[in-house]
């Protein structure tokens, strides 16, 4: 009897010798995400376009009939261009960019304040006080 059972535990000892033993699972590490790319975001539509970060706000000083300071610049897309009333006049801006017919309007500024105009879409755009009729041209990437 003693020499089964010593039969038995070997047949065991080795049977459980050449099993795997329990299963090890190795899970995969998540990969980090690569950054969002700017300008685009999740939506049902497909990528939206976002500002890009743009740089300090350009500020044009409106000097009555002597136009504007400067009368010209360049600025991007979603940068804020302030407009300071240099005059004694209250003005009111004009803005309509090339090739199209539409206009917008600027609320009225009083002597001393400013108003803040942020261009939406790219392009080049005329202005003007609504009282002197001077111009000045606005590039916007």
């Amino acid at each position: 009897m003693i020499k089964k059972m010593l039969i038995i535990i070997s047949v065991l000892t080795f049977l459980l010798g050449c099993t795997s033993g329990p299963e090890v699972v190795v899970e995969e590490r998540a990969q980090p995400s690569s950054p969002p790319v700017l300008g685009e975001e999740d939506s049902d539509d497909g990528p939206s376009v976002l500002p890009l970060p743009t740089g300090a706000a350009v500020e044009v000083h409106v000097l009555g009939k002597q136009g504007f300071d400067p009368s010209e610049f360049t600025a991007s897309v979603g940068q804020e261009v302030i407009f300071v009333n240099d005059d004694a006049k209250t003005f009111s801006m004009t803005f309509v960019k090339d090739g199209s017919r539409k206009f917008e309007n600027s609320d009225l500024t009083k002597p001393g304040a400013s108003y803040t105009h942020v261009f939406k879409e790219p392009g080049v755009y005329q202005f003007w006080t609504i009282g002197y009729g001077v111009r000045g041209t606005a590039t916007i990437q």
